[in-house]
């Protein structure tokens, strides 16, 4: 797969930005590999990232796992990361 060759490039290259970290929690979610995705979004490279992206994706992850009170917790801490965040916005008024 191309796009996972680009973001282990992007690891190996520069492995303390959160950009390819978060890119490769991004593609193991949207193609199925929950487990993989969780992983990448709680590395602390993610976490402790400038960007809401790996809280508002483990939020999903929570969702799907039935544990909508963690998903809330992880939605608002994308929020305080990104106060104009919509995907977390939207997420918590649903």
């Amino acid at each position: 797969m191309r796009a996972r060759a680009e973001i282990d490039r992007i690891l190996e290259a520069r492995p303390q930005d959160p950009t390819g970290t978060i890119l490769l929690g991004e593609l193991q979610f949207f193609t199925g590999e929950t487990g993989a995705a969780e992983a990448s979004f709680s590395n602390p490279v993610a976490l402790n990232s400038p960007y809401p992206h790996p809280h508002f994706f483990l939020g999903q992850i929570r969702v799907r796992q039935g544990r909508p009170d963690d998903a809330a917790t992880e939605y608002r801490n994308a929020l305080t990361v990104s106060p104009g965040y919509a995907p977390a916005r939207i997420a918590l008024a649903e």
